[in-house]
């Protein structure tokens, strides 16, 4: 997920030789549990690689219409994937190469892990106040120009980074708040509201979302290496600089081969968010789906906050980041592959519980263990879930949410979720790790009892647009 933390120790300007060379000696043997993980990683990749290719084959050993991939055999669907995976990952990389470098900037600067912490409260508030109602107002504005607008928002919250001052990062965090939440509502509703004008096989959005969410972890890949090259080089804020090249090839591809989609255009925005808040309370379908993705993806940015330090709690050297980094977005990819086994066999909400007890039972192994291998193994098991959640709760949105209201809803959602992480983030440098963990437990648990409360239908809607 987008802004995973570090907490690499700054390479100081005045660094030694002896300093450089003892770290990078402790980085190579605290390697050995990492690749094993690794290793783990991409055998469970390549074995769900593998039952995803006999489940797509029928009795007489040729791939069924249901499960055939679009991708290969619909030439259509491929230039649609294309034209929309190529903006959405160069978003989302954008994301990944800051993300991991956040905290290791913020502690550069010299700020304690509670001005930390209100750095980040700002991020999530702004995302909950200013980023809903902007998100809202993409049904009006329309899908495409908000995506342009992410673009130009986060590439200012980029050039924020390059300052220390506390109130002008505390500004880019609202900048990178705001323009999150349009990265998180706007891309999806313009991919949904053009796929389902588009005439193209009803099976392909969750092909779709499948694809964007492995491409996604793929990305978040050569990123991280890409970010941490650039920070070794010249500083942990060269991330950040870095990730505007990405943000301003995404803003060229949306503005040049995206068509524009809208919502309702007859309200206001004011007048869409409320309707869109009377959707939300007045269907229990909606407000269900709302909760649990709200109450996960807490969860996830509670975890992109606890998952440096749990482990470098349990290890005595240092702890190889972008290692770690790496090896999680490969259990995501994984992830994305068991929901395409799974999808078409098990309703959406099945396979949603099923992601969150397993989330759970991952997050729980830090409660009860000290040891780095067994809780690394956990935290890359919670990042298989999350594989399998995204397109999950993407197909969800495309079949319950209203087309006129989509992205107004998808803002509100948003909502509980950074209500969530601004109680957590604002009281945990004096929470005992095992406590955070509860509460992310609990959290699984009420998406869990939610997801009960959701139809059994798996087939999205094909919805017409709105005039």
């Amino acid at each position: 997920m987008a802004e995973t933390l570090s907490l690499n120790d700054e390479g100081a300007t005045g660094a030694v030789v002896d300093a450089t060379t003892s770290a990078a000696a402790l980085a190579v043997t605290s390697w050995s549990d990492d690749t094993l993980v690794m290793v783990l990683g991409i055998g469970l990749c390549g074995t769900l690689h593998q039952v995803l290719s006999w489940t797509r084959r029928d009795a007489s050993g040729t791939s069924s219409a249901a499960t055939t991939s679009l991708l290969s055999s619909d030439a259509g669907f491929r230039a649609f994937a294309i034209k929309y995976l190529s903006a959405f990952v160069l978003a989302t990389s954008a994301d990944w190469m800051m993300g991991p470098y956040i905290y290791a900037l913020y502690e550069s600067y010299g700020y304690t892990m509670g001005q930390i912490g209100y750095l980040f409260v700002v991020g999530f508030g702004s995302s909950m106040v200013f980023g809903t109602f902007l998100g809202g107002a993409a049904d009006q504005i329309g899908r495409k120009t908000a995506c342009m607008v992410y673009c130009v928002l986060m590439s200012v919250a980029c050039i924020m980074k390059n300052f220390s001052d506390l109130n002008t990062l505390a500004l880019g965090r609202v900048m990178g708040g705001t323009a999150t939440s349009l990265l998180y509502s706007s891309f999806e509703s313009w991919a949904v509201c053009a796929y389902n004008t588009s005439g193209l096989s009803a099976n392909g959005l969750s092909q779709l979302f499948s694809l964007a969410t492995f491409c996604n972890a793929f990305t978040a890949i050569l990123s991280g290496f890409a970010a941490h090259v650039l920070a070794e080089g010249f500083g942990y804020v060269a991330p950040f600089n870095g990730a505007m090249v990405p943000l301003a090839l995404c803003f060229v591809v949306v503005a040049s081969s995206w068509t524009e989609n809208y919502g309702d255009k007859e309200k206001s925005s004011s007048d869409s968010m409320f309707a869109a808040l009377s959707m939300v309370f007045r269907e229990r379908k909606v407000w269900a789906l709302g909760l649990l993705s709200a109450m996960f993806e807490a969860v996830l940015f509670v975890f992109v906050f606890m998952w440096t330090p749990s482990l470098e709690t349990r290890h005595d050297e240092r702890v190889s980041h972008g290692m770690v980094f790496a090896i999680f977005m490969i259990f995501k990819m994984a992830g994305t592959w068991a929901f395409s086994i799974l999808h078409g066999h098990l309703p959406l909400r099945t396979i949603a519980s099923f992601v969150f007890i397993l989330a759970g039972a991952c997050l729980a192994v830090p409660t009860i263990s000290t040891d780095y291998f067994s809780t690394l193994v956990a935290l890359c098991m919670f990042e298989f879930c999350v594989g399998t959640y995204f397109p999950v709760v993407g197909l969800l949105k495309a079949e319950l949410l209203d087309e006129s209201m989509r992205a107004a809803v998808s803002s509100l959602f948003r909502v509980p979720l950074n209500l969530a992480v601004l109680v957590a983030l604002g009281r945990i440098e004096g929470m005992e790790e095992s406590t955070v963990y509860y509460l992310c437990l609990g959290g699984l648990g009420l998406s869990t009892a939610c997801c009960m409360l959701l139809p059994l239908s798996t087939t999205p809607k094909q919805q017409p647009p709105a005039s």
